[in-house]
């Protein structure tokens, strides 16, 4: 019987429930320690550990544009007019940002090429901090080594999410315990029907119009941007109970846990540790340049570090979301990092194969 029910599934789901289960305990774990981002940090860290430990978990790919829709649409709940208003000092902030994402690419490359044994290909998209998925497709069509880029973009989402709590810590009074945590004692508020309805209303047209406009990370743009509208042009105010951003937290973490699956444990660890000594050097640089932004514009240390992190964009806009930054300040960001260096990035590999040294 059990066999059975078993042929009957989609390929990955049961790998993918039992990844589920692990990252809820290890969530759990977490929370019950008073770690920061608890939630996404337990889930990523014990679905990593499953799989160096070749547990049998896997992600379940069709889940993977719906469980980031419903996140789009989290993140554009908490869009508003003052977007508009900060547009002056979003703009000095690019020119930051640029440069670190200089900084970053310059000293990622040539880290990777000395220490790692990379080719330049290889060591320049592994180097550049875009979108993984971004990064993998362009790295593949220049001659990378694609299968490396995805492992390294992986562990260095990982280490910076794991490592942005702190950071937050040294530029601002935060206490660690409330970073990104729901308060013990919270209740439920429960999810209205009309709530609900907005949620898959804004999920399915916000992934059709992602498609249609061809927007990069499509499955998160294209619903945040729409609920963002919706909450901005004032026509619904939806507001989502906290609980389900950390059933968000948990799904992401363990996505994220399972991109190490089928690598080996060896290659996990080398990686791993060729990655954590990059993601030092840059979340060091990028304090002083978070506090020459601060220095600039006025604003929050903890916003531009959430902005201007090497992390991902759906990671980052929901680690802002759940420690009550400015989520659209900090997706503005993000989408514009992955713009810039998706345009430059195919000129820049065309110059570095060009290269004979």
């Amino acid at each position: 019987m059990r066999a059975r029910i078993r042929e009957r599934m989609p390929a990955g789901l049961p790998g993918f429930l039992l990844a589920l289960c692990i990252g809820t305990a290890g969530g759990y774990a977490f929370n019950l320690m008073s770690m920061p981002l608890a939630w996404m940090l337990g889930s990523m860290t014990a679905c990593t550990l499953a799989s160096i430990l070749r547990l049998p978990i896997a992600p379940f790919e069709p889940a993977r544009p719906y469980t980031t829709a419903v996140i789009g649409v989290l993140l554009g709940s908490s869009f508003s007019m003052a977007i508009f208003t900060e547009a002056g000092d979003i703009l000095v902030s690019f020119l930051v940002m640029a440069g670190y994402l200089a900084f970053s690419t310059i000293v990622g490359t040539v880290y990777f090429m000395r220490l790692g044994g990379f080719d330049r290909i290889t060591a320049f998209f592994s180097a550049i901090p875009g979108g993984l998925a971004e990064m993998v497709t362009l790295g593949h069509a220049n001659g990378g080594d694609s299968s490396l880029i995805a492992l390294v973009h992986s562990a260095r989402i990982l280490l910076v999410v794991t490592s942005l709590p702190y950071v937050v810590m040294l530029v601002s009074d935060a206490d660690p315990a409330t970073i990104g945590n729901v308060q013990r004692g919270a209740r439920y508020t429960g999810l209205e029907p009309a709530t609900l309805l907005w949620i898959a209303s804004c999920g399915a047209a916000g992934l059709w119009l992602g498609r249609m406009l061809r927007l990069p990370a499509r499955f998160l743009l294209g619903p945040m941007l729409l609920s963002g509208l919706v909450h901005i042009s004032g026509v619904s105010n939806f507001q989502i109970p906290y609980q389900i951003v950390v059933v968000a937290q948990i799904m992401l973490g363990t996505l994220i846990g399972c991109r190490f699956r089928a690598t080996s444990p060896k290659r996990i660890l080398q990686v791993l540790g060729y990655s954590a000594g990059l993601v030092a050097v840059l979340l060091a640089v990028l304090v002083a340049v978070v506090e020459v932004a601060r220095l600039t514009t006025g604003g929050l240390p903890e916003k531009f570090v959430l902005a201007y992190s090497p992390g991902g964009m759906t990671e980052m806009s929901l680690v802002a979301l759940s420690m009550h930054v400015d989520v659209a300040f900090v997706s503005v960001h993000h989408l514009a990092r992955i713009a810039f260096i998706v345009a430059a990035a195919s000129i820049l590999a065309n110059f570095l194969g060009s290269r004979r040294y």
